[in-house]
Formats: structure tokens, sequence, C-alpha cells
């Protein structure tokens, strides 16, 4: 950033002055905060009437009233009210009861309050299965201690005796999505096999979905049809490894097959099969699988909007893709940026920063793959100004980090435009170390533009980054080729 930093502060006037006007009410949108929704509201009304009943004396409330209490803090986010329930509980002796403090485990964890939970769940004198389950969903669901933290739990209550059940199982291992875990998938699947829950159309799915991310199609598949019962979560789970293999024939060979077993498909099953029409080009069958969204009443979901949209971008029907994107009631980021890359797929450089534009007149806030589409198209139309407030406002306006993409793009543009020198000087200053991809657009901008001493540079970067590549000895030769 320090380049864009120096950049601006260099050429001030006219482009500070555009950058200001598009960005400060943006910025003043964000620290002005917004109102609660008046679900929400009515929720943090009642919590506030029900807790100053409970400290109301002679007043007496069972189990269930508390557990109701700490489920609505929990829905609502509200953590001073469940800190205020915890000390009531613990005022009225409650503090023993396992029911009311599995929901308050529940409560800390839903409210971003991991610590909590944890000490509550420490000093608990007696826990059960649903205590434990508990406790790893929470750790899955905030992203901490990785996979061995929740292996650790998973051993410490096998420790005590405590049995896994379905739950336990579904929840350790819906968490592995990656290559990197398929060692503990693998020991997670023998401890299924050995407890003899294989069978189960739960754990099964769960399976499938494991196995896919592992890399391991085949297996997934030999779980699939050794199920002896398959329901419409079991069908589209395989669906969608096959898409996330690319295997769109198929996905949609199963989908075929579940609709003549007279199966309802589920939103996301029909989100997967959509994309296997857009990896096999399928129009015919994107169109009765279109049909079929509007017969079932789907056609008003936002993810639906959108898998249709990169679908027909996808198959080069961009009149459609758009026709779609306009009936789109709502529409989130995703939404957005599927249609600007849908844009630039089909060299629409100009539409794709329209609709940027738009996104952000409408309030809608841009994540870094939006903006990598718009600095892209920039980059395209040879738009330097509009490039450098762009990347300038990832991190200032937005408070994302920019990623090394979009810095290629503004490589390539200065590239374009023939500063070498200034896209030389980017390269070595970007908070990332530069890719060979990054050298070989300035090594081919360098041949362009007849630059050969910066052109032995670039390649030099190139051939150590990689050594492999025939790339840079043929731009070289090239430009050796020209000055002979």
């Amino acid at each position: 950033m320090a380049f864009i930093s120096c950049w601006l502060s260099t050429h001030k006037g006219n482009v500070c002055r555009r950058f200001f006007c598009r960005y400060a009410p943006a910025v003043m949108k964000e620290d002005s905060g917004c109102d609660l929704g008046s679900d929400l509201a009515n929720i943090f009304e009642s919590l506030e009437h029900n807790l100053g009943q409970l400290y109301a004396p002679g007043f007496h409330a069972d189990s269930a009233t508390y557990a109701s209490l700490l489920q609505h803090c929990a829905l609502a986010s509200a953590l001073c009210h469940g800190m205020s329930l915890h000390y009531i509980l613990t005022l009225k002796g409650l503090d023993l009861d396992l029911f009311i403090m599995n929901h308050l485990i529940h409560m800390y964890g839903k409210c971003d309050a991991l610590e909590e939970a944890c000490v509550v769940f420490a000093g608990m004198k007696h826990r059960n299965i649903f205590s434990w389950n508990i406790m790893i969903a929470l750790h899955k669901q905030l992203h901490t201690d990785g996979m061995q933290g929740r292996l650790g739990f998973f051993s410490r209550m096998m420790a005590e005796g405590i049995l896994p059940d379905k739950a336990t199982f579904v929840t350790l291992i819906s968490s592995i999505t990656s290559p990197k875990s398929s060692f503990f998938g693998k020991c997670l699947h023998a401890s299924v096999v050995g407890i003899g829950l294989e069978m189960d159309v739960m754990v099964g799915t769960a399976l499938i979905s494991m196995l896919s991310h592992c890399n391991s199609l085949m297996e997934a598949w030999f779980i699939f049809d050794c199920m002896p019962v398959q329901n419409v979560v079991s069908w589209s789970a395989m669906i969608a490894a096959c898409v996330r293999h690319n295997e769109g024939e198929e996905a949609l060979e199963l989908f075929s097959k579940m609709e003549m077993q007279g199966l309802v498909p589920r939103k996301m099953t029909l989100v997967s099969c959509l994309s296997g029409c857009a990896i096999l080009a399928a129009h015919s069958i994107g169109l009765h699988i279109h049909s079929l969204i509007i017969s079932i009443g789907f056609d008003s979901s936002v993810i639906i909007g959108t898998a249709l949209v990169d679908m027909y971008g996808k198959n080069g029907n961009l009149l459609e893709a758009v026709s779609t994107f306009d009936r789109m009631a709502q529409k989130t980021v995703l939404s957005w940026t599927v249609m600007m890359a849908t844009y630039a797929m089909h060299g629409k450089a100009k539409q794709v920063l329209s609709l940027f534009q738009k996104m952000e007149a409408q309030g809608v806030m841009a994540d870094n793959v939006a903006f990598l589409c718009a600095v892209s198209a920039c980059s395209h139309l040879g738009l330097f100004e509009e490039s450098i407030i762009l990347i300038f406002s990832i991190s200032h306006v937005y408070h994302l980090t920019p990623m090394l993409e979009h810095f290629n793009c503004l490589i390539d543009l200065l590239g374009r435009v023939g500063r070498l020198q200034e896209g030389e000087i980017l390269l070595h200053s970007i908070p990332y170390q530069a890719s060979d991809s990054s050298w070989l657009s300035l090594l081919a901008a360098c041949r362009v533009h007849l630059d050969p001493v910066r052109a032995e540079r670039a390649a030099s970067h190139t051939f150590c980054l990689d050594p492999s590549s025939a790339v840079p000895y043929f731009l070289l030769t090239n430009r050796l080729d020209q000055q002979i």
C-alpha cells in the first residue's frame, strides 16, 4: 500500500476529490451504525421485562422458563442479559441443574463468549452427551483450536465413559473440509465403523461430504451405494461431491435418478445441479432445472437466482443471465459478483465497472472478489486512476486486506500503458512476495515496449520462483529476435 499512498500524495486534487466524493457517504453510514430489526428489538424488550420479574422477591420460575430465556439470549446474541441470567441462576442455586447448564453453555457460545462457556463446562460436576456435543459444536462454530482441539474434547468424553452419538460424529465429520485434515477424517471413519454407525443416513451423509473434500470421491461413492436408506440430503451430498470434482455428467445423472424416485430436491441440490450444468454447458438441462425451480417455488431464493445467473453466463446466454439478475428482488454481494464475473467472461469490462458502481450506490458492501472484478475491468479499460482509487479503498474504506491478485491487475495495467518503472517499483513494494505470474506480466510488457534491461531483471525473478517454466525463455528469445 506504500506505493499507492505515495502515488495519491503526489497526485492530489481531482483523484482525491473523486475518492472522497465516492466513499465519504459509505464511511459515514458505517460509522453511524444501524438499528436492530423489529424482531430482535422485541426479544430485547421481552428479556428486559422478564429479567425484572426474576429479581422480584417471591417470584419463582421453573427450569423450562430459564431455558427459554437463555435460548432468547442466544438468538439475540444478548450476552449482557445472558450473564445477568447466569448471576440469577447462581443466586438461586440452579447452577447445578444439568439441563439449565447445557443451555447456558449454548448461550455463551452463540454470543461468541467461548471462554465463559469453557468456564461453565469445566465447573459442571456432571456432564452428559449433550454437554459434550455442545462444546464440540461451539469449537467448530467459532473455528477455535482446529481439528485437534475438537478431537481433544472427543477423547476426553470417551475417557469419561460417555459414548458418542450420531450428533457427535456428524459435528466432527462435517468440520473436515480440507485434504489437510484427511488423517483425522480416517480416524473418525474408523470410529464410526467400530461403533456401528456407518449405515446411519445422517452419519453416512456427513462421511460422503467429508470424503469428497478430502479428494476421496470413490470412497464417497462406496458409502453412498452401501447406504440402506438414501434421503434427499444424502442424494444432495453425493451430487455436490460430484460437482466438487468437476464430474458434472455424474451429478446430473444422479439428479435424474433422484427425480425418478419422487424426491423433491432442496435448494442446495438445485444449486449443485446448476453448477453441473455450468461445467458441461448443458443449456437444455439447465432450462429444465429452471422450470422445476419455478414449479417448486424456489425462484425467489437469492442463492438459486445467483446459481441461475452463473449457469446462464457460463452457457453463453448473457441476455438470460442479465434478465435473471434483474428479476432478483434481493441480491447479496455474491449475486453482484457473479453477475460482474459473467460480464467479464463475455468481455464486457465497461458493464463490470458500471455494475460495481451500482452495487456500491445501493449500499452493498463489496468483498475482495467483487473488488477483483472491478480492478480487472479497470485494467482492461486502461483506467489507472480508477484502479488506484479502488485498491486504496479496499483497506481504507472497507477495512479489507488487498490480495496479491489486486496488485497483479494494477501491474498488468501499468504494463499495458508502458509505465514499466512504476510497475517494477510496485512489485518490490507490495506486502506479498510477488508470484511468477506477477513478474511474467512485467516481462511481457517489457517485450512489447522494448525495455531489454528491465526484461532481464523480470526474467531473473521469474526463473527464481519457477525454474521449470519455459515462458521466460520464450519471451526473452522473442526480445532478442526483435533486436536482431
